[in-house]
């Protein structure tokens, strides 16, 4: 399948300026009201903040209470009538804003309600619209497609793979030719070719069509980003920025919301959306702080943007879009800041290595405790017998596999994604 986009201005390009010169001419970005472009020196004010202060400091706002705290109006009753549909049981999906099936070709489940662990968070005054969702259970596949057609989405980002480190992340939810998941037949239409996707890296797109019981179809894209970790962020926010502009256009033209997931559907899938929820937000209001345009997003789905290196990646995003909107300059500041940037992403991915050499050296004792166990049953069983109906039988003890020790441990330390982040 072959699709043609181009992302590329049509403007000319701006003649080198020095410092001392005027700003060039500002860009304009139709996904936007015009009023936008009239006033924007809250922007220059916030990346002043940015290049002037600690860097790592200024990260720490993504953790700050005044940025975490719950209007109290917010309930999440209809997650609680519904456990099973749950990824993790601390990641919570609000009523105010969540998804509500219609089921408008019935129920596959006579049981089934109208939940699905998604909500809207849409930028006001604008046409982009995005879900976020946890990333399916293999029980929600088919309200998953079900969510697509009824929202008439036009591209799907997942910000994950399905299995990372041998953990299961999501479920593969898409077929490799077609499938039916409930009321709906899911075909794949093959690999989206395009000149401008040629040099993006570590990401996958393909088409997809989805059948209604009324014969409906409805097409839309599945783009799958490979190279961002569990509660990190992407090493070179230039690459992250042509994806979400790609994304945010074909979405624009489609006349339809992203729907963009990773596994609990609110660390790295959170980046992805507030990406373009707070550069149009800073470019619509006199923000000079993305963190309360991120507080927003969170009044819709708890906890989106999780840690430091996905927020100083969100603001290393920001600048790269403003400067290809002439807003900004790409000068020595902020050349300095991608340094700090790449600085700070190497500490935490060092941290992330010696956090899975962790896991493997522990996962190792266990196996070293397994063979143990089962040395000395062997011995055990070849002297304990008991006589039964005359017979003797082997008395086999219960012997804890390292699967049934991993969850009675999570049970104790509380089977929860929070608790996992790294501080």
């Amino acid at each position: 399948m072959v699709v043609t986009f181009n992302l590329q201005s049509s403007a000319p390009k701006p003649n080198p300026m020095s410092a001392s010169k005027e700003r060039p001419k500002k860009i304009k970005d139709k996904t936007l009201p015009s009023s936008a472009f009239q006033k924007t020196s809250n922007i220059q004010e916030w990346f002043n903040t940015l290049c002037r202060g600690e860097f790592k400091e200024y990260c720490k706002a993504v953790r700050a209470k005044q940025y975490r705290r719950s209007p109290a109006h917010l309930t999440c009753e209809a997650m609680d009538l519904e456990p099973l549909k749950g990824r993790y049981e601390d990641v919570i999906c609000y009523d105010q804003s969540r998804v509500v099936l219609k089921r408008e070709f019935g129920k596959v489940d006579p049981d089934d309600k109208d939940f699905i662990h998604a909500n809207w968070i849409i930028t006001p005054g604008t046409r982009t619209k995005y879900i976020l969702c946890q990333g399916p259970l293999e029980n929600t596949i088919p309200d998953m497609w079900e969510m697509m057609f009824q929202e008439r989405v036009s591209i799907i980002v997942m910000v994950c793979q399905c299995v990372e480190d041998g953990l299961q992340k999501c479920e593969k939810y898409w077929p490799e030719t077609n499938e039916t998941y409930g009321y709906y037949k899911v075909e794949n239409l093959g690999d989206v070719k395009s000149k401008w996707l040629k040099d993006m890296h570590e990401v996958e797109v393909r088409e997809l069509s989805i059948t209604a019981p009324n014969n409906v179809r409805h097409k839309l894209l599945h783009m799958v980003i490979t190279n961002i970790g569990d509660h990190l962020a992407s090493q070179d926010p230039n690459h992250l920025c042509k994806l979400s502009i790609f994304a945010k256009k074909y979405a624009y033209d489609k006349n339809g919301p992203i729907a963009t997931h990773c596994s609990a559907g609110i660390g790295r899938s959170g980046l992805f959306a507030a990406i373009q929820y707070v550069y149009e937000g800073m470019m619509t209001s006199d923000s000079t702080d993305p963190m309360q345009l991120v507080k927003e997003m969170r009044a819709c789905r708890k906890n989106c943007l999780q840690t430091y290196l996905q927020y100083a990646c969100l603001n290393m995003c920001l600048a790269n879009l403003f400067i290809r909107k002439k807003l900004i300059r790409n000068g020595e500041e902020y050349k300095t800041l991608l340094k700090k940037y790449n600085v700070y992403f190497n500490v935490f991915m060092n941290a992330a290595k010696q956090k899975k050499k962790a896991t493997k050296r522990f996962e190792k004792s266990l196996d070293i405790e397994d063979g143990n166990k089962e040395n000395e049953d062997t011995k055990k069983e070849s002297t304990s017998t008991s006589k039964v109906g005359g017979e003797k039988q082997l008395q086999k003890p219960r012997v804890l596999s390292k699967k049934t020790m991993a969850e009675q441990t999570a049970r104790k330390s509380g089977s929860t994604y929070l608790n996992r982040l790294q501080n």
